[in-house]
Parts: structure tokens; sequence; C-alpha cells
């Protein structure tokens, strides 16, 4: 089974050849004019296939467009599904109206679909039969940190939804030394599966989150600067079963990082305390970094709290202009060559031109092209 999903620009293609017994091996449909600019749209979408040989697409839009005879409306940068019978012939379509991104899709032996995603404050999930869902995720959240997962049965009907809303640790709040910005305390799905008569998601979550009988906390850092305790969130991951009208709740597996790993899954384990000797302390990271910026060629002094020493050091810096590194490429074998594009952007064309003249010089004579993690853009 081979299939192709791209979205470039404002047209979002579908090429579906299957082992099916299709009339004809192979169809191409587009959708035009679903987004108003490239950065807009999905390019990591994800689709299925049902046992039945219908093609089941997602992705965003920014303007109304028509399918299957209906008109789908966004609210903001909205998500789609759609859906096309195995000979390419449109069959439904339904919105999720509101800030929304599908992440998952699968489908059951009936060929009912699920999908799942992350939302921000509020969506609409509208459904073939006229009818529609709100869900509600984080107050005043214009973030996409809360999950919601949403079953449609073959006629594009909805029959289940729910959603995972995280919520702020109580207990860390009243503590002062917890400062979490938008985005930092969220429940994102990254994958759904049905398997015996049960709905599977995986997810990467921080916070409260409590699913029916099921609550899950997630880790914080508590970092000891001179007697001044900051906690910061540490991922965690978990695995739920639902039923498949998404009710109870099940814990599969919950993940979490050890006390002796937490400065590790930090990375760099440094937290800033002053800017050429001024308090940074209680700034969010872009005020810091603005405070770090300067004219080219001059000194920056640092003031740092390294938790892996537990000491404070003066790191001194020269300013000087980035250069960002979208494409990354080496040699797989004597004649394979591996380019990995970040993202897309103004630079990626030049910085992939680059490297794949190298891999030609270095002997390359097949390619493979790794988009894993690219969030998209122009």
């Amino acid at each position: 089974m081979l299939l192709f999903v791209a979205a470039l620009f404002s047209v979002a293609t579908v090429c579906a050849q299957s082992d099916f017994e299709f009339e004809e091996p192979t169809w191409t449909k587009n959708l035009t004019d679903v987004v108003e600019k490239a950065s807009d749209a999905n390019v990591n979408a994800p689709v299925v296939i049902t046992n039945q040989g219908d093609v089941v697409k997602t992705g965003t839009f920014t303007q109304a467009f028509e399918f299957a005879g209906k008109e789908l409306e966004p609210i903001a940068k909205s998500a789609y599904i759609v859906k096309y019978d195995k000979k390419g012939n449109e069959v439904w379509g339904n919105a999720l109206q509101g800030a929304a991104t599908v992440t998952a899709i699968t489908a059951d032996e009936a060929g009912n679909i699920y999908i799942a995603g992350r939302f921000a404050d509020k969506v609409i999930i509208t459904s073939t039969d006229g009818s529609t869902a709100e869900i509600d995720g984080m107050a005043e959240n214009t973030e996409q940190v809360s999950g919601f997962i949403a079953a449609f049965d073959q006629d594009g009907k909805l029959f289940a939804h729910r959603q995972i809303v995280p919520s702020l640790d109580q207990d860390l709040l009243e503590t002062w030394s917890y400062f979490p910005e938008k985005g930092d305390v969220y429940f994102r799905i990254n994958s759904i599966k049905v398997a015996n008569e049960k709905v599977y998601v995986t997810s990467n979550y921080t916070g409260v989150n409590d699913i029916d009988d099921v609550k899950l906390v997630g880790r914080t850092l508590a970092a000891d600067l001179d007697g001044w305790i900051m906690y910061v969130d540490i991922n965690s991951s978990a695995a739920l079963s639902f039923n498949k009208d998404l009710t109870e709740a099940g814990l599969v597996a919950n993940v979490q990082t050890t006390e002796s790993a937490v400065y590790k899954q930090m990375g760099l384990h440094d937290v800033n305390l002053a800017v050429d000797g001024e308090d940074v302390k209680g700034l969010d990271r872009y005020e810091v970094a603005a405070k770090m910026r300067g004219e080219k060629g001059t000194e920056v002094v640092i003031t740092v709290y390294r938790a892996s020493t537990d000491e404070t050091i003066e790191c001194r810096a020269v300013r000087d202009k980035l250069k960002k590194i979208d494409v990354e490429y080496r040699m797989l074998t004597d004649d394979i060559g591996y380019i990995q594009i970040k993202d897309f952007d103004d630079i990626a064309i030049d910085q992939f031109t680059d490297a794949l003249a190298t891999l030609k010089v270095l002997g390359m004579k097949d390619m493979v092209i790794d988009l894993r993690g690219n969030t998209g853009g122009l």
C-alpha cells in the first residue's frame, strides 16, 4: 500500500494506491484555497485508509470550502476531516471550528473513524447529520494545550467525543515559586489505535490531568537558586485506553522522569540569574532573551546557576549573528545520502540545494529525506 499526502500553500493533495480492487488503480484529488498562506497548512496532517478502501484525510483551513456538497467554515485556524471513497469520490466532510489540530487518526474494522489532537479554549465539532458538539479547553488560553478525541461513523456522523483539559497544580501555585507560561501546561495526544474493542491513545503531558478515574500529575524540577526555589514543569508520557464510545478511561502506562534524570532531561542545566549585572529572576524567557541581544561584536555577561554543580557562575560571550540550520545531511552508506529538513522557511531551499550538491559529490545515488518533526511553514 502506498500513500502520498502533501499540503503546500493553499493546496492539499492526496494520491492513493492500494491492494483493494479499484476500478482505477490510482486517483488524485485537490483541496484548493483552504488556507490563505503556506504557514497555516498542516504538512504533517494524518491520513488513514479504511478496510473498505476509503481514504480519510485531515488538515487545517482558514478559508471556507465546499466538500461533498457541504460548506465547511472555519473559526480562526480550524481543522477538517474529509472522506473519499475508493474511487476518489467525495463522500463527506466535517469541521472542528476553532483553534484545533488533528495529530492522529485511525479506523476500526467497520470503517468508523477516530481522530485525536489538541485545541485551545473552545472548538465546535460538526457532524453530517447537522448536529454539533462543543468542547471547552483551558479557559482564556489561546495555546493549543488541551487534548480531544472524536469518533465518526462511516457516514460522518459524530457519535462520541471527549476532551482532556490540563490544570495548574494549585499546591505549587501557593508556593509563589511556580510561574508557568501559556503553553507550559498541556496534554498532547500523539497517536491513536483501535484494538480489542478499545481505543488507545499515547500522550505527553504536564500539570494535573483528571480523566475519569485516572489522575495524571506531571513532575516538576525544583531548582534551589541560592535559597530561592523555582519550580519548572517536566514532560511526562502516558498511554490510556477508552471504550469505543470514549467512556471509562483506563491507565495503560505512565512514564515519568526519575529525580536523578530530571537534569539530564532538561538539557542545558543553567538558570539565568542576571544579564550584565541586572537581575532577571521572575522575567519570562522572551524578556531575558531581549536583554541578551545587542550590537554585533559587543560583550554580554550572563550570571547563571548551574544545578549540576550547585554553583553560580559568570559566562562571557560576544554577540554575533546566529545562523539557523534547517537542513542537516550525511552519507548513510557509500551510495545512499540522508537529508533532514527541520523546518520550511526562506533559507531551507538554499541549504537543501547545498546539501544535495555535496552528497552528489560524495557519490550519492539514492537519497533518504527525513521530515519527522518538521512543523511546516514557507
